[in-house]
């Protein structure tokens, strides 16, 4: 039903760019459309460290992962920050430790 009004969607890329496509193209590569009321939602968390606490207050994501796979992974990403935040030079750590394989 939507699909056939024509609605452009946005969509946020992992990669930082913002791409736009047309619901009749997502509704032709059988995607659901959903549109959403941009007053309901909340904002992204703005730290890695909120990020994590968000995802360990989402039950139904968690379930879904895993409870061990949430576990781990949040142990591993809050060591992350703590090396980090112990680092004399983040972003030479930054460098060294995320781009460093590239």
């Amino acid at each position: 039903k939507l699909a056939k009004k024509g609605y452009w969607v946005t969509i946020l890329g992992m990669d930082g760019f913002s791409y736009s496509w047309s619901s009749k193209a997502i509704a032709a590569l059988g995607a659901k459309v959903i549109v959403a009321n941009l007053a309901d939602t909340q904002p992204l968390p703005a730290t890695p460290a909120a990020a994590l606490d968000a995802l360990a207050a989402d039950a139904v994501l968690c379930e879904a992962l895993g409870p061990a796979l949430c576990r781990v992974h949040d142990a591993v990403r809050r060591a992350e920050i703590a090396r980090r935040a112990a680092a004399p030079d983040p972003a030479e750590w930054d460098r060294r430790e995320l781009f460093g394989r590239f």
